[in-house]
């Protein structure tokens, strides 16, 4: 709307000031339309201009990116930042670092990822935390520590690609309920954060556990998992394109 009336107001008032010359006998009527046809060309050509750089200004293409989370990350026998490299053509930074909590990845989180400036940043992390063993007490540290990355993101303008945890087979219906509970708190988290996006990427990696709800993702499809939380070669692949394909 705000652009159609950009784009209309020259041209009213180009229309007006042909019309009072064509009146005034001051230009042909055909020249008129000529002139006016041309000014809502250059109009439209301009505004359009303006709001493709405006568009691209707010969500720049990844040019570097920035990979930090536990084992998730860091899995040694391919990495996701590969594939997400392949498809985007972007530079990336890897700060995986196997067995960490979400505490630990927040820490360095400025030094390893953000004192690089990048145009985009992975957060992943949480399913060290073991949320489901102490929830009331480990998730809000969770969702303080991804408040503490996001926030960093924003100040140094990083589009922030926040993953939810990924699928832990060996947890119970009722562990694997509350590890589910506490990625859905991260999603509402991630809201409320400009340009962050979330990516869940286990309706792509995770098939359904016995006993949980209808529809749920909660453990790990054989063919992307190397054991019981990690992912594979295939696994990584699938992760890499999921997390290029969320850039907003």
């Amino acid at each position: 709307m705000v652009v159609a009336l950009l784009v209309l107001i020259p041209v009213v008032a180009a229309a007006a000031i042909v019309v009072t010359a064509v009146k005034s006998g001051m230009v042909p009527n055909k020249l008129s339309m000529l002139v006016v046809c041309i000014l809502g060309v250059l109009s439209f050509t301009i505004i359009d201009t303006m709001v493709q750089t405006a568009i691209d200004v707010e969500n720049p293409p990844p040019t570097l990116v920035g990979f930090i989370g536990d084992s998730v990350i860091s899995i040694s026998d391919h990495e996701s930042a590969v594939k997400f490299s392949e498809i985007t053509g972007a530079a990336t930074i890897k700060a995986g670092i196997g067995g960490q909590t979400s505490s630990q990845i927040a820490a360095r989180f400025e030094y390893d990822i953000a004192v690089h400036r990048p145009s985009h940043a992975v957060l992943e992390g949480g399913i060290n935390d073991n949320v489901w063993t102490n929830y009331s007490v480990k998730v809000p540290v969770l969702l303080g520590n991804f408040t503490y990355m996001l926030g960093i993101c924003q100040k140094y303008n990083i589009v922030p690609l926040v993953m939810l945890m990924t699928p832990y087979d060996s947890l119970s219906v009722a562990n694997a309920t509350l590890w589910n509970n506490a990625n859905e708190e991260l999603r509402e988290l991630i809201t409320h954060y400009y340009r962050a996006v979330c990516v869940d990427v286990r309706p792509n990696i995770g098939q359904a556990k016995v006993g949980g709800p209808p529809g749920n993702y909660w453990v790990w499809n054989p063919a992307y998992a190397s054991d019981t939380i990690h992912p594979n070669f295939a696994g990584c692949d699938v992760i890499g394109t999921k997390l290029a394909a969320s850039v907003p």
